[in-house]
């Protein structure tokens, strides 16, 4: 059985979108715009059968590598926390 794709967002994707939403990159992480246009990367997980966000900084510091090392981090994190 296949997993989900990870790594679907490229650099040029993230300088072409405008529109205030979530994009999905993968494995939890995601390039959030805000309708003020300011644009951050945040990591969504389920934990006790909720969806929670956890915010990982702005695009300005935190380049798209940096942000899927924190989303590999939090996302074993949360598996250890949950099968523990």
């Amino acid at each position: 059985m296949a997993g989900r794709q990870l790594h679907c967002l490229s650099a040029l994707r993230l300088a072409k979108e405008v529109v205030p939403g979530h994009y999905a990159d993968g494995g939890g992480l995601y390039m959030q715009i805000a309708d003020s246009g300011a644009r951050s990367w945040v990591f969504r997980f389920r934990l006790d059968g909720r969806v929670r966000e956890m915010g990982l900084g702005p695009l300005s510091r935190v380049s798209l590598g940096e942000a899927r090392k924190l989303a590999t981090g939090y996302r074993d994190m949360v598996r250890d926390l949950t099968n523990g």
